[in-house]
């Protein structure tokens, strides 16, 4: 099986984000983008234009979700992987230095090694219903949790701020 290139390994942080693109001669082109949407769309676009065949990414917690939307929109594939697969992947070529231009070309080598598998991504309804399922269960915790509370706390204003 050959492998499509340009593969683009994308490094995710809170507010900005290192890209690294393997091309078929095994050079790379890195950049860094501010995480705006704007910034998020413009990559997507010029990712878009490279005819880039790959886009890996590690789950960041919920960071590298807008940036996901902007590459799907473009029509681009995206693998999302967990982050324990790339701390090994660079375990095993011996890579203990580590900074984010660093993790952003180890995504992309990750991509032509690996060969992960792209991650489909749900409709907007979809995504709308999981969302809400979340804040309905993050709610229900925290009530059942502010009910503990209230029978633990003898202080009436206590008890008045709880029930609020």
């Amino acid at each position: 099986m050959t492998i499509a290139y340009p593969i683009a390994g994308i490094d995710i942080a809170k507010d900005s984000h290192d890209l690294a693109i393997l091309n078929k001669d095994g050079s790379f082109a890195s950049s860094s983008l501010a995480g705006d949407e704007g910034s998020l769309e413009a990559c997507a676009a010029r990712l878009k234009e490279m005819n880039v065949k790959l886009v890996v990414l590690e789950a960041t917690g919920g960071y590298e979700r807008p940036f996901m939307l902007a590459l799907d929109e473009a029509g681009l594939t995206v693998a999302r992987i967990n982050p324990m697969r790339s701390k090994e992947f660079a375990r095993s070529l011996g890579q203990l230095a580590k900074t984010d231009r660093m993790d952003a070309r180890l995504l992309a080598l990750f991509g032509e090694r690996a060969r992960p598998k792209p991650t489909k991504l749900l409709g907007k309804k979809a995504r709308m219903l999981k969302d809400l399922t979340l804040r309905r269960r993050q709610l229900v915790e925290t009530r059942a949790k502010e009910k503990m509370r209230l029978k633990q706390v003898s202080q009436r204003g206590v008890q008045t701020a709880i029930e609020k």
